[in-house]
């Protein structure tokens, strides 16, 4: 199972050039995202009040740190080599280029990508919110170019991508659950 992982990340890993290292880059940036998310603000707002919305933000901003957290126990747990930090596979990848040097992770380990997990959930919880098929597609467009960016980047394996993945989507369904049982998602009365 783990050389069909690495067959799959080298067929994703390939050299794009210059543009598509620097897409890559701007796709996996936290900053990038900024007016998505406050897109997201308004239309909350906008169907619900400013009571749900900041209620909505924190179940967010849960939902964010549970996936850090978890994702660093398994990190630290489990400690699963980041592809570009795996001697086996390095030879092999493409490693973009930021700032006229390769890119290499910070950190060894990425057994559950944690960029992966938290963008996962927010996009579940905010398109549970929002109720609007055309949003659940930006959601879903937004989660998988990050999936795919950290591939292409070298920070993770696609097991590693898919346990993200998994871990989002869970914490997005506790989310969910959580906002149904408050009575959240219920139209304000005009």
């Amino acid at each position: 199972m783990e050389r069909l992982d690495e067959a799959i990340f080298l067929a994703l890993n390939f050299d794009g050039g210059t543009a598509i290292d620097h897409a890559m880059f701007f796709v996996s940036g936290k900053l990038t995202w900024l007016p998505l998310y406050l897109l997201i603000i308004f239309l909350i707002w906008r169907r619900y009040g400013w009571r749900t919305t900041l209620f909505a933000l924190l179940l967010m901003a849960a939902a964010v740190g549970l996936a850090d957290q978890i994702c660093n126990l398994f990190k630290n747990g489990l400690q699963m080599l980041r592809p570009n930090h795996d001697l086996d596979v390095t030879p092999y990848m493409h490693f973009p280029m930021r700032n006229g040097e390769p890119y290499i992770s910070k950190g060894l380990y990425g057994t559950v990508s944690a960029h992966v997990a938290t963008t996962v959930a927010i996009a579940y919880l905010a398109a549970s919110f929002i109720k609007q098929q055309w949003f659940a597609g930006v959601a879903a467009v937004w989660a998988l170019s990050i999936c795919y960016s950290r591939i292409y980047l070298g920070a993770h394996y696609p097991s590693q991508v898919v346990a993200g993945i998994v871990l989002g989507v869970l914490i997005g369904l506790a989310g969910s659950w959580i906002a149904r049982r408050t009575g959240l998602y219920k139209e304000p009365q005009a």
